[in-house]
């Protein structure tokens, strides 16, 4: 496991060199108007559909909690 660890580790480090590399590159100004566009845009779609599985799993909840409800009502009927 110490191993793997240390592999894991070996490869963050190579990933933030290639990054701080990445980064320091020349760009021209319109491809980075571009990517700004593009992360801004799929910053929306995330932030949307977080707040879609947020409803969604909400009323699922709701909705599981009410089910399990009206079925113990039923079974305390037919006890009862």
């Amino acid at each position: 496991m110490t191993i793997g660890l240390l592999f894991c580790a070996g490869g963050m480090l190579f990933g933030l060199a290639i990054y701080v590399q990445l980064k320091n590159l020349p760009v021209h100004r319109t491809m980075l108007e571009i990517s700004e566009l593009i992360y801004e845009t799929c910053k929306t779609y995330l932030v949307t559909q977080g707040k879609f599985i947020l409803v969604l799993w909400l009323s699922s909840r709701s909705l599981s909690r009410s089910t399990s409800a009206t079925w113990r009502r039923c079974r305390e009927n037919r006890l009862g």
